[in-house]
């Protein structure tokens, strides 16, 4: 009897352990995925960015200041010290190291965060040896950062914005005259050879790969041109030849007026800088700005119809 009072009794721990275990397992996947909370893109500060997706790496920053990071890792791009794929997200930088985490950015190989404090960590371009998070070495604290294929960027507190890579030592992107391109708000790398930056004032610019120089991007505009008419003479009678010597009356030919031409538009198309622009992003040889009018441009290479 006491051994089937036993046996009864382990039947029913034996369930009560099931349900216990299936409760833990819920709740630690629940607190495993209540870090991920993104803010949304629309009246994000300052445009940082929380999430960032390369080619086959996603960078995510959770409420703590925390980074994680998962996919594609043959770059060391992940930041976890490996070149392993990650299928679920990893931590690679906590808030408790230099601070809370302000801003993600990844490109093809590579990827950034910025920090709290203006610090830029970056990881990636590496296949070789072990791969490790390292500091960029900036001339002053930043405010932003972008990231495309294997270019890297950061826009300083100066409002002077850098360029790096893999392959290219860090430099700052100049006007034609040499001097250092002032107060840039904005920067987006699409393709290494396509890079864009917006100034305070709202005029986009774009880089010239071969020298690292910033020019005006141009729109057309269309201005309409109406013509100088020249005025008709009114109709005059001409009189109409008769055989009669005395006519009591003479007949005479009134010709039909004349219509007036309609003034007409000639397209005269004029280049003018691209300004007012609140919002730019960078593509594959393209360029999309967003105006404070609402509008928007579109200019460069259009296949797959990418220009709309």
């Amino acid at each position: 009897m006491k051994n089937n009072i036993w046996k009864r009794g382990f039947g029913i721990s034996k369930v009560m352990l099931t349900i216990l275990v299936v409760l833990i397992t819920t709740s630690l996947i629940f607190s495993f995925l209540m870090p991920f909370t993104v803010e949304a893109a629309t009246g994000r500060p300052n445009y940082n960015t929380r999430v960032a997706s390369g080619s086959g790496h996603y960078l995510f920053i959770d409420d703590e200041g925390s980074v994680w990071a998962y996919g594609s890792n043959s770059f060391g791009q992940l930041g976890d010290g490996s070149r392993t794929q990650r299928d679920l997200p990893v931590k690679v930088y906590s808030h408790s190291w230099d601070g809370r985490a302000k801003s993600v950015a990844a490109g093809s190989q590579q990827s950034l965060v910025l920090l709290e404090n203006g610090t830029v960590l970056q990881w990636g371009y590496n296949n070789l040896s072990i791969p490790i998070q390292k500091q960029v070495a900036l001339d002053g604290n930043a405010v932003e950062i972008a990231a495309g294929a294997d270019t890297c960027m950061a826009i300083l507190e100066s409002g002077n914005a850098v360029i790096w890579s893999n392959i290219l030592n860090r430099r700052f992107i100049r006007r034609p005259d040499g001097t250092y391109l002032p107060n840039v708000k904005e920067v987006s790398v699409g393709s290494n050879d396509f890079i864009l930056l917006r100034d305070t004032s709202g005029k986009v610019y774009s880089v010239d790969v071969s020298d690292y120089t910033a020019r005006p991007v141009k729109r057309e505009i269309i201005n309409t041109v109406t013509p100088t008419l020249t005025p008709v003479p009114s109709p005059t009678e001409t009189p109409i030849p008769t055989d009669d010597p005395d006519p009591e009356v003479t007949p005479t030919n009134t010709p039909e007026p004349t219509n007036t031409p309609e003034p007409t538009q000639t397209p005269a198309p004029v280049l003018e800088d691209l300004t007012g622009v609140v919002e730019i992003s960078a593509g594959r040889n393209f360029g999309v700005a967003l105006l404070s009018s609402g509008d928007v441009y579109t200019w460069g290479n259009s296949q797959n119809g990418a220009l709309g």
